[in-house]
């Protein structure tokens, strides 16, 4: 029974140390993400552990964190998210990193995981739009109840978006047919073509332009 005890308040206290140490929380990107060079990226992070003012800088890194380069420094504390524009630089160990910068004590940081970044060359301009469709970034992932999937048109063309689940079964379609140039935003609210409110879930959002297609993972919660 000592023993136990002991192996317990050993545990418990690591816990702790854990939790003590994430004061912050960086929700989004998270890693393994593909961006385009261009792309809006919403970062996204929660504050863990309060004590006290603070503010937020946010870093980018195109080694996989050997070095890093600000994206936007000494924000207010009730700022929880900054669309980021992706740079012009091809990585695929890109990471992004939140720091809370603490007026009294010590600050504390989080840093997502490895992304990709990919970057086009030669790309010719038509009324100041790239010669191609653009994905934004999905936002806000995880989502609850709604999310906003956000892509860009440089000529008419037929476009067809739909959420299928993991095990490939479409859900809902939620755009067929064809649409002008120009940005557009389409909101799911979770539900399928039922109007019945989907399980929380991995589910992919699938962007058909003309012949060209772009996949993404969303993730609902309750």
């Amino acid at each position: 029974m000592k023993k136990f005890a002991i192996i317990l308040l050993t545990v418990l206290s690591l816990v702790f140390i854990q939790n003590a140490s994430a004061h912050v929380a960086l929700l989004y990107p998270v890693g393994g993400e593909t961006f385009q060079e261009g792309d809006i990226v919403s970062i996204q992070w929660q504050i863990v552990i309060y004590h006290g003012p603070c503010n937020w800088d946010l870093y980018f890194s195109e080694d996989g964190g050997s070095t890093w380069q600000p994206i936007a420094t000494d924000l207010e504390e009730s700022i929880l998210e900054y669309d980021w524009t992706v740079p012009s630089i091809a990585t695929d160990s890109g990471q992004v990193k939140v720091i809370q910068d603490n007026a009294t004590g010590p600050d504390y940081a989080d840093a997502s995981g490895n992304f990709t970044i990919n970057v086009s060359t030669g790309i010719k301009k038509l009324n100041n739009l790239p010669d191609k469709f653009i994905a934004y970034p999905a936002y806000p992932n995880p989502f609850n109840p709604t999310i906003k999937i956000r892509y860009e048109l440089f000529k008419s063309a037929r476009v067809s978006l739909k959420i299928y689940n993991m095990v490939g079964e479409e859900v809902i379609s939620l755009a067929d047919g064809v649409q002008p140039p120009g940005q557009r935003t389409v909101v799911w609210n979770g539900k399928n073509e039922q109007d019945q409110v989907v399980a929380s879930g991995v589910y992919f959002y699938r962007l058909q332009v003309d012949n060209l297609v772009r996949t993404n993972k969303i993730l609902y919660v309750k």
